[in-house]
């Protein structure tokens, strides 16, 4: 339980039963009012909207989240009041492209919101905590950069300026998997988007790294189940049923 102030920010990366009461008693009933309907009415307003996922590695992302993230206007003054003004113009003044905007505003708020959540949460655990290290950051962004690499445990470490036992060490123990296992992840997901663009199967394996098209297609339908020439049809077929609800 806690007290929201204006402006405060909160996200759902799961769906979680929640109730929320005025601290001062109101009499009217709880109305769903688009932002325009809303304005100049007494009371207080929630402006809340949501972001959809179509990649099938969202759901690493957003189980490594808690199940509430909450973000104090105070703490994040810096990027969420003229983010939030950007938002609130653009409802006052629906025009041309404002669907794309107000989309691209909402993407906005929610990745600088778990920058924000990293920076508070420094000592966390799971994958997202590998983001927020000074040391194993660096090597993280080395295999974002460079999938196709001959990456061993020796380069890694070398990335981070630790000895290997330390670099495997702490990367375990932050993430609970091995630096093996998060490359093999990273280079799946990006296989994943690829594919989903339209690139070759052959294009693609040797873009993440694999020496045989082979390798990589045993790869691919081991962690997603299917083959790699399905994922097109596959993303045709599949609504995006992976959401974050963000209220402010």
């Amino acid at each position: 339980e806690g007290v929201l102030k204006t402006g405060d920010l909160m996200i759902f990366p799961r769906e979680l039963a929640h109730s929320m009461c005025p601290e001062t008693p109101q009499t009217d009933k709880q109305q769903h009012l688009s932002f325009q309907e809303s304005e100049n009415r007494e009371g207080t307003g929630i402006l809340c909207g949501e972001v959809r996922f179509h990649h099938e590695g969202c759901r690493y992302l957003l189980d490594a989240l808690p199940p509430l993230l909450l973000i104090k206007y105070d703490s994040a003054d810096a990027w969420l009041r003229p983010l939030l003004t950007l938002i609130i113009n653009e409802n006052h003044n629906i025009g041309m492209a404002s669907k794309v905007i107000l989309d691209k505003l909402s993407e906005l708020l929610f990745t600088l919101s778990i920058r924000q959540y990293l920076m508070d949460n420094p000592h966390g655990t799971g994958f997202l905590s590998l983001y927020a290290h000074p040391r194993i950051a660096k090597a993280v962004s080395a295999l974002h950069k460079h999938p196709e690499k001959t990456w061993t445990l020796k380069l890694m470490a070398k990335q981070a300026m630790l000895s290997r036992t330390t670099f495997a060490e702490t990367f375990k123990s932050l993430s609970g998997w091995t630096p093996g296992q998060y490359l093999g992840w990273w280079r799946m997901q990006l296989a994943w988007s690829l594919l989903r663009s339209g690139e070759k199967i052959a294009r693609v394996s040797a873009k993440v790294g694999y020496q045989s098209e082979s390798s990589f297609s045993r790869a691919f339908k081991k962690t997603f189940h299917i083959r790699a020439g399905q994922v097109k049809s596959v993303y045709r077929r599949v609504q995006p049923d992976s959401l974050a609800k963000v209220l402010v």
